[in-house]
């Protein structure tokens, strides 16, 4: 297969399954400690730690198509590209939010859970 007809060469295209196998494991471990964490030290039962999960799973489902049509159309911010622009957005996003997660779940444990919870917030 060669450039011109529009299709990645093998070892290009061995290397995104690679990565992409290997996000798709590291999300599983992260799943796995998710349903032990809501289960085991928040206390919820099985079946609300599995809905969360699910929530979560199909919300996932839904934004990744439109987060990626949405990259695809904007032209990114200044010279930086569209892609690394969504990335940015994501990252701190995502750093927003965990920390406010954090702080609500550490506040909701205590005296309840053996839980460390630093006191810097």
């Amino acid at each position: 297969m060669s450039d011109t007809d529009g299709s990645l060469p093998l070892l290009k295209r061995l290397s995104y399954a690679v990565g992409h196998f290997l996000n798709d494991l590291c999300a599983s471990m992260w799943f796995t400690y998710l349903l032990v964490f809501y289960h085991s030290v928040t206390v919820n039962v099985s079946f609300g730690a599995g809905v969360l999960l699910l929530v979560g799973q199909v919300a996932d489902g839904i934004c990744t198509p439109l987060i990626g049509y949405e990259s695809d159309r904007n032209p990114g911010c200044r010279n930086y590209g569209k892609r690394k622009t969504w990335h940015l957005v994501g990252k701190y996003t995502t750093a927003g939010l965990s920390r406010h997660c954090h702080i609500n779940v550490c506040n909701s444990l205590r005296g309840r859970a053996a839980v460390m919870c630093p006191e810097t917030h």
